[in-house]
């Protein structure tokens, strides 16, 4: 199932941050490897679609971003 969300967080310099979910406010880890296009920088503010995990340490993180105004591959 794919989320929408906004960026909302980022850290470049470290390759993560966070996206805050529409559908409940929640704040949902994302690494810099989880997004589709690797050619384009995350920057805060953006709207973004995602997958859901659950990661390393219990919590969700985002797999498969991709920015809102692409497509899903």
């Amino acid at each position: 199932m794919r989320y929408k969300g906004r960026i909302t967080t980022w850290k470049d310099e470290k390759g993560f941050g966070f996206i805050t979910s529409d559908a409940d406010g929640e704040q949902i880890f994302v690494h810099i490897t989880a997004f589709v296009n690797r050619r384009r920088r995350p920057v805060e503010s953006e709207d973004v679609t995602y997958e859901r995990i659950v990661g390393r340490n219990g919590g969700f993180q985002a797999e498969a971003v991709v920015f809102a105004d692409e497509d899903v591959v």
